[in-house]
């Protein structure tokens, strides 16, 4: 699943060098271009910091 969102970002952000070599961007398509990786890539974090907090407890039974 991380190495989906990953492809699917630099993708995005292929997209997004595609289309300001072509033909310059307008706001709106950066706006849609950018956003939803910038998205993945901070709920991408907040999932390996839960996968932190998994870790821990899986090696400290006794705690928490």
């Amino acid at each position: 699943m991380f190495a989906i969102r990953i492809y699917i970002a630099l993708l995005d952000l292929l997209l997004l060098a595609a289309i300001l070599l072509t033909r310059g961007g307008g706001v709106l398509e950066f706006t849609f271009v950018s956003l939803p990786p910038l998205y993945m890539i901070l709920e991408m974090r907040e999932e390996l910091g839960d996968l932190e907090l998994l870790r821990r407890k899986l090696l400290r039974p006794g705690v928490g």
